[in-house]
């Protein structure tokens, strides 16, 4: 893009195409995109799910046992822990493998969705590691 914009030429560093008015506007126009498409997918996903009670007692002894060894944690640290687990265990990857959503829905996903799937996804995991 940085090309482009300067008839061809290379960017110094990273930091010359980051000081860009126009690279800027693209980067937050697209990161404004992937926010919002992840909290959209975070809700249906919260809204959608029951958790089996394998799982639910699975977090519960999670928790548990993060307090029970780390006492100075506080209890959004905990819950945070435990989410992110959760995702990653139980959600994270039902949400990415083309089989169970070929399965699910019928129809392949192209190589676009699921980058855009998997772009999703490492955003909501930011989201409950608190990175985002």
């Amino acid at each position: 893009m940085y090309e482009n914009r300067h008839d061809g030429k290379s960017p110094k560093s990273i930091d010359d195409a980051l000081n860009d008015p126009e690279i800027i506007k693209v980067l937050e126009s697209s990161k404004s995109f992937l926010a919002e498409w992840s909290e959209r997918f975070a809700q249906k996903i919260i809204s959608a799910i029951t958790l089996p009670r394998n799982a639910r007692y699975l977090t519960k002894c999670c928790a548990i046992e993060l307090n029970r060894h780390f006492r100075n944690l506080q209890p959004s640290e905990v819950n945070r822990m435990v989410g992110n687990f959760l995702f990653k265990t139980y959600m994270a990857y039902p949400m990415t493998e083309s089989k169970i959503i070929r399965r699910e829905t019928g129809a392949p996903l192209t190589e676009p969705q699921k980058k855009k799937l998997n772009t999703i996804t490492k955003m909501i995991e930011f989201a409950i590691s608190g990175k985002g």
